[in-house]
């Protein structure tokens, strides 16, 4: 369920709806028309929507909801219903608080705050995000929402689990519309949570608590709405093909792995700073990286890698861009790490690690092919002016396959995120992360300094060679 979706109706596919729904239009659909997304069919039979608006102005409201009950075993299914149900019932005894804005929502407001327009005044933000960490089976079991108790020869379960409801919020919204959406998305976000756990119970013989996870295909102008069971990634590859198919996803790369999941938390490494480049004017055609990836660069971590870390930290934007992108849910290594991957590949002598030594692109791409399994073609030049002339082929790298390229010359390391290419002229410049960066996360200093910007042709010295690794998208199961 989209975010920036009014909801008002249910939606019906080959004469099967979504349960729990409530009043409002019906949307009819078949398979077939959603997995060929034939938009010409699928509107011929929904003529409410071919005189409609969509209005994309707007924010995203979020909110979380603590559900907890108790659960008899041999008696969970009816358990989780009633408990859902009188869950409902209480609805209108919640409020929504956003302090730092000043905002109240609830039941029975006053004339003057029923009328109020809230977030009219407030501009339209970003989305933090943040990758997911592997959880220890063991050491984390504290973590696990499910607790059994034995009482009176009666075993119970308690389950607690929160859910994270979103829901849209258009410029002229008033309080009222607002809480009557945030209580609607609480309802509908419980009847899901519900319908997922039943299904899971029928096919596992257990109970399992669901996680909510919010996505933002590509190509997609609105969020992507998911609740599944919080089992293994790799448990989860049927239900993953399901949805692409069913929502039209590409078949080829990963859509809604749990990595690629939006979380609202801050992050403590930038993000695609790239996108924030507002002063550069396009002189002919750009390609630039696909999809998202985080900045690293000297001295985070409490590493001081200066003068030396700055092929470590280039590797690492390109970890993280597989990282978020859905390829691997390995985290990003450590310079230790990446030094113990050389050793082990006999690579490097023993004395390798801990040391301070510099590693290029060729190291680079063992890293990646021995931990990732992913291959890498290389440019090799011999002057920065060489550079410029394969322009071309990194042109044709990012319209095709996407990645970052890492670049090493100079006893440099730099990594190339787009280029700005003439066919006609054969000029070029780069779009360069620079990772001899040492200050702290500030996008403003990282962008004014030109530690990520777009760069002339002459940035690369034509005194010296530079190699090319351009890692290559692997083959793997969405």
């Amino acid at each position: 369920m989209s975010a920036d979706v009014e909801l008002v109706g249910n939606f019906c596919v080959e004469g099967v709806s979504v349960p729990f729904i409530g009043s409002g239009f019906t949307l009819n659909a078949t398979r077939e028309i959603l997995e060929n997304a034939d938009s010409t069919t699928f509107l011929s039979r929904n003529e409410i929507l071919r005189h409609g608006n969509l209005v994309p102005d707007g924010l995203s409201l979020r909110t979380q909801v603590k559900f907890t009950c108790a659960l008899r075993s041999g008696c969970e299914s009816e358990d989780l219903i009633s408990a859902a149900e009188n869950f409902t019932a209480k609805l209108d005894q919640i409020a929504f608080a956003c302090i730092d804005k000043r905002i109240l929502l609830r039941n029975g407001m006053d004339e003057k705050s029923l009328n109020s327009y809230p977030f009219n005044e407030f501009s339209r933000g970003s989305l933090q995000h943040k990758v997911n960490m592997p959880i220890n089976a063991i050491s984390d079991q504290k973590m696990v929402p499910l607790v059994r108790i034995t009482r009176d020869e009666t075993m119970y379960s308690r389950l607690s689990t929160t859910l994270e409801v979103i829901v849209p919020a258009v410029f002229g919204d008033n309080s009222y519309v607002l809480y009557n959406r945030l209580i609607e998305g609480v309802r509908r976000k419980i009847h899901s949570m519900v319908y997922v756990m039943l299904d899971g119970f029928k096919n596992q013989k257990k109970l399992l608590p669901p996680i909510s996870q919010v996505f933002f295909p590509p190509g997609w102008s609105s969020l992507l709405h998911l609740q599944i069971l919080n089992c293994e990634e790799s448990e989860q590859h049927s239900l993953r093909v399901k949805f692409h198919k069913l929502l039209n996803l590409s078949l080829s790369v990963p859509c809604i792995r749990c990595a690629q999941a939006i979380t609202f938390a801050p992050t403590s490494i930038l993000r695609s700073p790239h996108l924030y480049i507002t002063s550069y004017k396009p002189r002919s055609k750009v390609s630039v990286v696909k999809g998202d990836y985080f900045y690293y660069h000297y001295m985070q971590g409490g590493v001081n890698d200066t003068g030396w870390g700055c092929a470590y930290r280039s590797l690492q934007s390109i970890w993280s861009w597989f990282n978020l992108n859905g390829f691997t849910d390995k985290p990003v290594p450590t310079h230790l790490e990446i030094q113990q991957c050389l050793v082990d590949i006999k690579d490097k002598k023993r004395e390798f690690l801990g040391s301070r030594q510099w590693i290029g692109s060729t190291e680079i791409g063992y890293v990646l092919d021995h931990l990732l399994g992913i291959q890498s073609h290389y440019i090799v030049t011999n002057s920065g002016i060489e550079v410029l002339e394969r322009a071309r082929e990194l042109a044709v790298h990012f319209e095709v396959v996407g990645t970052p390229v890492m670049i090493g010359g100079a006893q440099l390391a730099h990594t190339i995120l787009g280029v700005d290419f003439d066919q006609d002229s054969g000029d070029c410049n780069f779009l360069v992360l620079d990772p001899h960066y040492t200050g702290s996360e500030d996008l403003k200093a990282v962008l004014e300094k030109g530690y990520c910007a777009w760069k002339a042709a002459s940035f690369w010295n034509p005194a010296y060679f530079y190699n090319m690794i351009l890692p290559q998208i692997p083959k793997i199961d969405i």
